[in-house]
């Protein structure tokens, strides 16, 4: 009676085991033979990383839980144990057959961990360089052996990055490519193979120009600075477009248009050029007007500007052109005329341009604003030169227009007078002061007079024929004295 039981005891823990986790299936005595070694390796060793592990979504069950079964099993074998005080041969093998099995287990997980670790090689410290490969697009202009010795890296060396961006900027930097691109990518543990894209400038072969009527191709040749069999860059053509215009503005075609055309024969690795020309209409300087201009006539203001109006004269004194940096030169040379008479708020605008004949006007737009008239004149800072032998230098009188001019001469002139006396350090600022006249500024000198200075020794050299002494007794300075600028 007592083994019936027993027997039907293992086939109900049978009908649970199907239900339990694999923890529980340990617990279980002989009837956890159903479950394969392998399966209960791998769940062994199978990583707990909770990080990963995507929640199931929750269901209910009127199954037992793992705990109550565990619970429910543990309640099983106390009954057993109870009723059968003295157990069958086949229930006391139970323990012992259990513990060969949880053994063959530990030993199974053992050596897969023993071959997961030596499948896995340990990581190399440093990688190394295991070849360098050059791709070009195009015909290259220069040898392998040149591109390959602008490459820091060689087979063997120890790779880093920092070498590799220095390599592309020294091949970039050479000027016969128009891109250059490398990519290292690890083709082994600790091995980078380096792959160098040159994308190769072209040879020209030629140089054309469309729509130049006026000027001659060859004279334009001789201006763009290119030679035939020379790599052709985007610089050099902005270079020569740049070059084209300037020589077109000194003819007097200002509004020259220029675009490049290039005819690529990648096969060969040679490039046509082709400069396409709108040279607009040719400008001469017509006349010069101003506008606004009250105090100062128009024959004073075109004398002291850099453009000329064109006379029959121009081909002898290039008068007559109309460029652009003279125009801007002009506006400041205006303003500095009206500064030094007094009007220190001019604003000057222009030129405008209007077509005349063959030719332009240019008109200047003037606004003189207020002139201003210079009051007292002082000094501050000066201990070695009184006021009086400083007034010496003054170029500008009480009630005279102020001139901006005159202000930097008067300075240059205190530096010179404290020159004389050793003070070869001295400086001078000048500051205007406003007054109850909103006309009448006076104007401050504040100076740094510095240390004076005096002669130390006096040597001479390179007087082969005459003594030294000769040559010190005819000096004007002797050691001690002050040295005077």
């Amino acid at each position: 009676m007592l083994k019936r039981l027993a027997f039907g005891l293992i086939a109900l823990m049978l009908m649970l085991a199907g239900t339990l986790h694999s923890q529980t299936v340990e617990t279980l005595q002989p009837a956890t033979k159903a479950v394969t070694l392998d399966a209960m390796i791998k769940q062994a060793i199978a990583p707990s990383d909770t990080s990963t592990t995507t929640e199931s979504p929750k269901t209910e069950s009127i199954e037992p839980t793992a705990t109550e079964t565990s619970a429910e099993t543990s309640s099983i074998f106390a009954t057993v144990a109870e009723n059968t005080t003295e157990a069958t041969p086949a229930a006391a093998n139970v323990e012992p057959e259990t513990s060969k099995t949880v053994e063959k287990v530990e030993e199974r997980i053992e050596e897969k961990q023993e071959l997961a670790q030596a499948e896995v090689p340990p990581a190399p410290k440093e990688r190394k360089v295991d070849s360098i490969a050059l791709k070009f697009k195009g015909v290259a202009a220069v040898s392998e052996a040149f591109i390959r010795s602008h490459i820091e890296l060689k087979a063997g060396d120890v790779f880093t990055q920092a070498a590799l961006d220095r390599s592309v900027r020294s091949l970039f930097g050479t000027g016969y490519f128009d891109n250059v691109y490398a990519t290292p990518v690890e083709t082994a543990p600790g091995l980078i193979t380096i792959t160098v894209e040159l994308s190769c400038k072209l040879k020209l072969r030629a140089i054309n120009f469309e729509g130049n009527h006026k000027l001659k191709s060859k004279k334009l040749k001789k201006e763009v600075g290119l030679k035939l069999n020379s790599v052709l860059g985007a610089d050099d053509m902005a270079e020569a477009v740049r070059k084209l215009k300037s020589y077109y503005a000194k003819k007097n075609f200002p509004d020259v248009k220029i675009v490049t055309r290039t005819t690529p024969m990648e096969q060969s690795g040679l490039v046509d050029l082709t400069f396409v020309i709108d040279e607009g209409k040719k400008q001469k300087v017509k006349a010069i007007y101003f506008v606004g201009n009250t105090h100062a006539k128009r024959k004073e203001l075109t004398e002291i500007m850099a453009t000329k109006k064109d006379s029959w004269l121009s081909f002898i004194t290039g008068s007559g052109k109309l460029d652009d940096d003279n125009t801007s030169d002009d506006l400041t040379r205006i303003g500095e005329y009206y500064r030094n008479l007094g009007f220190l708020e001019v604003k000057v605008n222009g030129p405008q341009v209007t077509p005349r004949g063959d030719g332009v006007t240019l008109t200047y737009n003037i606004v003189e604003g207020k002139r201003f008239y210079i009051g007292n004149q002082i000094f501050e800072g000066n201990k070695v030169l009184t006021a009086k032998e400083l007034s010496k230098a003054l170029l500008l009188k009480e009630k005279q227009p102020l001139s901006a001019g005159s202000l930097d001469k008067t300075s240059e002139n205190i530096r010179s007078l404290y020159g004389s006396k050793g003070y070869l350090e001295a400086q001078t600022h000048v500051d205007m002061l406003p007054t109850n006249n909103p006309n009448v500024l006076d104007v401050k000198y504040t100076i740094q007079e510095g240390k004076q200075f005096s002669v130390g020794s006096i040597n001479v050299s390179g007087n082969t024929t005459t003594k030294s002494i000769v040559v010190t007794r005819e000096l004007l300075l002797a050691p001690g004295d002050t040295f005077a600028s």
